[in-house]
């Protein structure tokens, strides 16, 4: 099974709301939360291009647009429990992602705070 950690939080709101991620082989995702539970919070995944998490962060394009655009190349689910203190497991869904009711509502825009996006810079398996 495919896992992911957490690189930098996009919005925080009594918790991670959106965030980007990255895998072993330095695959960027992006995950937004679809529901919290006592002992874990559920998010919504898909994989972005680094062009793609940096026209979101400079609000260029909404959320929802960006989720559902990246959803075409496959979709996961994720459970959190641990505060993203370790990798989380990506679970593949099937299905068109609009059957869910997993995006968020359409004009959700991130304001760019100025750090660097974890997708520019170089993973761990890359040379610097």
């Amino acid at each position: 099974m495919k896992t992911a950690q957490l690189t930098a939080t996009l919005l925080y709101y009594d918790g991670v709301q959106v965030f980007e991620g990255r895998d072993d082989s330095g695959s960027c995702y992006l995950g937004a939360l679809v529901d919290s539970e006592p002992d874990a919070d559920r998010y919504l995944i898909t994989g972005v291009s680094p062009e793609q998490l940096c026209e979101l962060r400079a609000g260029r394009c909404d959320l929802r647009a960006v989720l559902l655009k990246c959803s075409y190349g496959g979709w996961y689910l994720a459970r959190v429990g641990d505060g993203f203190a370790s990798p989380f497991a990506l679970e593949r869904q099937q299905g068109a992602l609009l059957d869910h009711d997993y995006l968020p509502e359409d004009g959700v825009l991130l304001a760019d705070d100025g750090s660097d996006s974890a997708a520019m810079k170089p993973s761990v398996n890359e040379a610097v």
